[in-house]
């Protein structure tokens, strides 16, 4: 028995030393990687070897996979000019009225500007959002002229003729803007905001309503490269991610801050945390 139990003490010790001396495996982790160019962030990358999964020219950056040593090293050497975790976003849904009917052009007071004929033509809104189902309320304006302009799923990088909308998140924004049914107050003309206005649908999140920092920045350089083939005037962004910096650092808001450079009007919401300090997510 003696020597069964030294036997398995020694054993003990031996696979002790033995994992205490093996080399602890890297983790690696997905970033935005800015350089005064997309090709420099690229070559810096290349440098050290890590693997690049994308680019986000708006704000002259790539996505690339770096392990801890990879990401020291491009910190260290001075190459880029910042490295921003590629972190998680959230569509900011809110579910506890159910279906509790709001008449939101009366709440805005955009039913005095309907009043007058003011009803959002000839103006066109990007939703970057889950995507979009479409009924007739939103495929026609007032006239009955197809308004829906371009679909393009930021998630796979591809423009098609539809980016669906499984969770639902994006076709209920976008309702809210483009409904052209009437209201149910009989005082109220539309139920939409703009019923008359044009739209494109970006999808910037997966059919579980999750989405990424790269997924959000993509759809945003796709809404700059296309504003004037499609007239687009206004983006709408409901949406938020966890603050992690100075906003002028954050990538979405960098690229936020293009769009204004350009003369998009640009709507976020706040998120649906609060009222405390560092509650308001971004890019509101």
């Amino acid at each position: 028995m003696i020597f069964k139990a030294t036997l398995a003490i020694a054993a003990a010790s031996i696979l002790a030393l033995a994992l205490s001396q093996a080399p602890v495996p890297e983790t690696s982790g997905s970033y935005i990687v800015q350089g005064s160019t997309s090709e420099a962030a690229a070559a810096a990358v290349a440098a050290v070897d890590g693997e690049i999964t994308g680019e986000l020219g708006i704000i002259n950056s790539i996505v690339a996979t770096l392990t801890d040593e990879q990401k020291a090293a491009l910190q260290a050497g001075g190459q880029v000019a910042s490295l921003f975790p590629n972190a998680e976003v959230e569509t900011a849904s809110y579910t506890q009225y159910g279906d509790l009917y709001v008449d939101y052009p009366r709440v805005l007071g955009a039913d005095e500007l309907h009043a007058q004929g003011i009803t959002g033509a000839g103006v066109t809104v990007a939703v970057v959002d889950s995507g979009l189902n479409t009924p007739r309320s939103m495929e026609r304006d007032l006239n009955g002229n197809d308004r829906l302009l371009a679909f393009y799923n930021a998630v796979a990088d591809r423009t098609g003729s539809k980016v669906t909308d499984k969770y639902g998140h994006g076709t209920h924004i976008t309702s809210i803007i483009l409904d052209t049914h009437e209201a149910q107050d009989d005082v109220t003309l539309y139920n939409g905001m703009a019923p008359n206005a044009a739209a494109v649908a970006v999808k910037a999140f997966r059919n579980n309503g999750e989405g990424r920092y790269d997924f959000v920045i993509r759809g945003l350089d796709w809404v700059l490269n296309n504003k004037d083939r499609y007239g687009i005037r206004v983006v709408n962004l409901s949406f938020s991610a966890k603050a992690q910096s100075h906003y002028w650092d954050d990538p979405i808001n960098q690229a936020v801050m293009r769009l204004w450079q350009a003369g998009i009007v640009v709507v976020t919401s706040a998120g649906n945390t609060g009222p405390d300090p560092m509650t308001i997510g971004v890019p509101g």
